[in-house]
């Protein structure tokens, strides 16, 4: 009887360990995700895979960014949207 309580227990202990880690994981990738929002036109350029010149014309169909100064952003929520909007 005392076997199964240990195994018992340790099986709640690898499942609360896993649910920690993925906790620790998704945590970690929102993180992520909100530093990374805003991009550079090479960050951008690297994110769609296309070149600068594409993203330019990309630009000129309405592809959306923000100045901040005289720099544009490019807000990765917003790109996304506006790609799923033209398909």
């Amino acid at each position: 009887m005392l076997l199964q309580n240990t195994d018992n227990q340790q099986n709640l202990t690898e499942q609360e360990l896993v649910k920690n880690i993925l906790d620790e994981v998704k945590s970690t990738l929102t993180q992520l995700t909100i530093n990374n929002r805003y991009m550079n036109k090479q960050e951008t350029c690297d994110y769609l895979r296309i070149s600068n010149n594409t993203l330019d014309k990309w630009i000129g169909y309405g592809l959306p960014f923000i100045l901040v100064g005289n720099t544009r952003r490019f807000d990765r929520v917003a790109i996304d949207k506006w790609l799923n909007s033209r398909v």
